[in-house]
């Protein structure tokens, strides 16, 4: 019971004080409605490249860590006695990818194609093939279209999987790998742009954000493993090479580890170049109610010493779930390869050796966050979430999400969340600049599940405005799948307008035994631009051979 009354008041504190990974109550089942957290200014449009990314492609058990990428999900270890709420769930279902269990099966084409009801009639595409040979070998072929015309190969990759042997996997092209916890590589995200369209660069280099080359991982029966990877993306402009290898000691409790990697990003055109050099090491402690790891990272290279510290863990008591990490990261971090973790602090860096500029959320970068989940009696939680991002005191994000769930029956929660975000730059004054209050509801049955919510929003310079969701899920052996989405995101009762909805119906139904179909009709509504109408159609086909 002392134990409960501590984190309720770790609880108060953080929501009083305000503090904010980042963090969200919103749910992406497509791309479309990631774009329309664009429009909406929810998220940027470099993170909506990178979760699109993701969601097309999908996170198994190996990738998991990408989650660290999507608002509101904090990739740490699976746990079977984790605490996770409903809206996480609800949150990470896009991005995960379905397995194919069925052995009888040795392929898959899924096929999508977007339409827009306009006079231009722009459309879009994005076809992917795997193919299975056993349980051990798959390979995966991927194109994509944008409205704009832009056609290429987005990801092409064979790979050998195989627990049982002393080699467990081979990958070869493209690939996403998690060294350690990421500071020396990991999943960085797109730096460079693609080929315009399908041809002999696009296959060669695909337009695909994690690694292009070969990856090996090598472990016997001793305690001991070995990871090495070896990856070349380009442009017209620059070339990124880069090699990394992990060497891991590992038992029933202590996990050691310690990487090296190498990197060379050349200007392709003034034929200069920087190079990046570094080693980490990394040791994670297991026990019965959780874990605790911990990397640090140097660099070698010109902009050398002591750079990077990560650590994560999760407690489990009896009554509660805490998770939590934390980053340093210095000035002169070269932030090129990294996937460690990081807030949503962003800010430009450049490499001068090649006037190569980007954007990045490590370089000069402290922070962390803290999750909790508390069962203060049966049927009632509390859970929060509080992220701290920042370059000093006067360049931060401060991020807090509060909430409590009742669960009222089987059927029916009830959810009440808090959301504020604050954020200071040199030369503004302290603010919050959004703050948001929500009353969800929650009601599941055997073949029907719906999510509601009303919320009260506040923006620093806006009118204040409401939001009505609803989402329904129904199930039909006669009409298969059926997703009803109504999201009236921006509603001003003074000026009795609405000014954003957005709402799709979508079905999802089995032609024949390995033919599947789907069917989405979606409309957004702006009241600030100049087309405030914009219908899109779009038609799915998976086909299992």
């Amino acid at each position: 019971m002392r134990t409960v009354l501590t984190l309720v008041v770790l609880f108060v504190l953080a929501t009083t004080r305000g503090h904010t990974q980042n963090l969200s109550t919103d749910v992406y089942p497509t791309d479309e409605e990631l774009f329309n957290a664009v429009v909406l200014g929810e998220i940027s449009f470099s993170d909506y490249l990178t979760l699109k990314e993701i969601i097309a492609n999908g996170i198994d058990s190996t990738t998991r860590y990408i989650l660290d990428e999507v608002p509101n999900l904090a990739a740490l270890l699976k746990e079977h006695n984790a605490l996770p709420t409903e809206l996480e769930q609800e949150q990470q279902q896009p991005f995960i990818a379905i397995p194919i269990t069925t052995r009888e099966v040795t392929g898959e084409w899924h096929h999508v194609f977007y339409q827009e009801l306009t006079e231009q009639e722009r459309s879009r595409y994005r076809s992917t093939l795997r193919l299975f040979a056993g349980n051990t070998i798959r390979a995966k072929l991927q194109s994509e279209r944008e409205y704009s015309g832009k056609e290429r190969f987005t990801r092409r990759s064979i790979s050998y999987r195989n627990k049982h042997s002393i080699l467990c996997e081979l990958i070869v092209g493209n690939f996403t790998r998690r060294l350690g916890l990421g500071t020396v590589y990991g999943y960085r995200g797109k730096l460079l742009a693609s080929s315009t369209k399908l041809n002999n660069e696009s296959i060669l280099y695909p337009d695909y954000g994690g690694a292009n080359g070969l990856y090996v991982y090598f472990k016997g029966k001793s305690p001991w493993s070995l990871q090495a990877l070896v990856s070349i993306n380009k442009d017209t402009e620059y070339r990124i090479a880069s090699s990394a290898t992990t060497v891991t000691w590992q038992n029933d409790t202590w996990v050691l580890a310690t990487t090296g990697g190498f990197t060379r990003l050349t200007d392709r055109i003034n034929h200069t170049r920087t190079t990046d050099s570094k080693v980490s090491l990394t040791t994670r402690y297991m026990y019965d109610a959780g874990y605790i790891a911990a990397e640090i990272c140097s660099q070698l290279a010109s902009r050398g010493g002591f750079k990077a510290a990560v650590w994560e863990g999760r407690h489990r008591f009896s009554q509660a779930d805490i998770r939590y990490a934390g980053w340093w990261y210095d000035n002169d971090y070269v932030d090129i390869t990294a996937g460690s973790k990081a807030g949503n602090f962003r800010h430009r860096d450049s490499l001068v050796e090649t006037g190569f500029d980007y954007s990045t959320k490590r370089t000069g970068i402290t922070g962390g966050f803290l999750k909790t989940v508390i069962v203060l009696i049966p049927g009632i939680n509390l859970v929060q979430s509080v992220v701290y991002s920042a370059a000093d005191r006067n360049n931060y994000n401060v991020q807090s999400l509060s909430g409590i769930i009742r669960n009222v029956n089987p059927h029916l929660s009830i959810r009440i969340d808090y959301l504020q975000k604050t954020t200071r730059r040199t030369g503004t004054s302290f603010k919050a600049d959004n703050q948001q209050t929500r009353l969800e509801a929650r009601v599941k049955t055997g073949t029907l599940s719906m999510r509601s919510y009303i919320g009260y929003h506040t923006k620093t310079n806006q009118r204040d405005y409401w939001s009505m969701f609803l989402r329904l899920r129904m199930k039909s052996i006669q009409f298969g799948n059926i997703d009803i989405w109504s999201n009236v995101a921006q509603l001003d009762f003074k000026r009795r307008c609405i000014n954003y909805w957005y709402g799709y119906v979508r079905n999802e139904y089995r032609l024949f035994m390995n033919l599947y179909s789907g069917f989405k009709l979606s409309h957004r509504y702006n009241r600030h631009t100049e087309h405030k109408h914009l219908t899109t159609i779009t038609m799915e086909v998976t086909a299992q051979i």
